[in-house]
């Protein structure tokens, strides 16, 4: 993960590919889609291609949606984390402390200040512990702030002390166009990056990206071809994690199968309601028996855990 996906990425990017060329081992490139630089893509693309050229092995990955999931904290200056959450839920509470955070956010440009960057308009608040703050998920910052008749900064500093900072957000950031660039790159897979949050409003990425893709980027869009969309799912990431028994369809690897009309398949996860399962998968199997038979899932549990060989 480089140190940052906005305004230095690209001092960021060259400083992880100069350690991959001066240790001679691969590079893999983590959510590149996650960049808030709007229009940077197309030239972080080709940054990364003239370091293939120069013979480093350097791959990376996305998830096909134009919002991300993280912490709410992330919107604050890193500095602001000095002495760990206890401190900072403390620290938010003093006036002075939030002058300094919010001058810092006015006009930073030395981290990744996605208040700036995007606008409080595309934060979400997408996780809550207290009851009394579960109003404002699925909202935005700006929206909450304005019906709690505060502004964004209060708000957001008054949020994360009550809830001792471990609040999540979804914050839409990427545009569509480099979304589209970095799927057609040949060294991109693609990733759910569905860490979190684990409860509350989930991305619909959690349930939703392999759909997502093939339904969106194939089928409707045509940005990529289903032979294209299925290697970034299978043969490509199986092989820069070197799972030489997984990604293809050949004699000696696992029956691992997923059989289906890409025309069928349909993502139900939505912005509002993401805890839900895509349509449409006809057979899955795991190590040649059947996880899902004609759309209905078995008893069977046939996975097993999957190390580097």
């Amino acid at each position: 993960h480089i140190r940052s996906d906005a305004q230095e990425v690209f001092a960021a990017g060259r400083e992880i590919l100069d350690v991959g060329v001066e240790l001679g081992i691969p590079v893999q490139l983590s959510h590149i889609g996650s960049m808030a630089g709007f229009g940077q893509m197309e030239s972080f693309l080709r940054m990364i291609d003239r370091y293939r050229m120069n013979g480093l092995d350097v791959s990376c990955d996305l998830y096909p949606y134009t919002a991300g999931s993280t912490q709410l904290i992330h919107v604050l200056p890193p500095e602001s984390q000095d002495g760990g959450l206890a401190a900072l839920t403390e620290n938010l509470r003093e006036p002075a402390f939030r002058a300094r955070m919010r001058e810092r956010m006015l006009t930073g440009t030395d981290f990744e200040n996605l208040s700036l960057l995007v606008g409080w308009e595309n934060i979400d608040v997408s996780t809550v512990a207290n009851e009394e703050n579960r109003r404002f998920v699925g909202r935005s910052i700006a929206e909450s702030a304005q019906k709690e008749h505060a502004d964004p900064f209060d708000f957001t500093f008054d949020l994360l002390a009550s809830e001792h900072c471990t609040v999540t957000m979804i914050d839409r950031i990427t545009s569509d166009a480099d979304i589209c660039a970095a799927l057609r790159a040949p060294f991109s897979s693609v990733i759910s990056d569905a860490t979190y949050p684990a409860s509350g409003l989930l991305h619909p990425r959690v349930y939703g990206t392999c759909t997502h893709l093939i339904e969106q980027y194939v089928c409707k869009r045509h940005v990529l071809t289903l032979e294209e969309a299925v290697k970034k799912l299978t043969s490509l990431p199986a092989g820069v994690l070197g799972l030489r028994s997984k990604g293809c369809l050949a004699a000696g690897m696992d029956a691992d199968l997923c059989l289906f009309d890409a025309q069928a398949l349909h993502e139900t996860a939505t912005w509002q309601a993401p805890a839900q399962l895509s349509e449409g998968m006809r057979w899955v199997f795991v190590g040649g028996v059947p996880a899902i038979r004609e759309g209905a899932f078995t008893s069977a549990a046939n996975g097993r855990v999957l190390r580097r060989a």
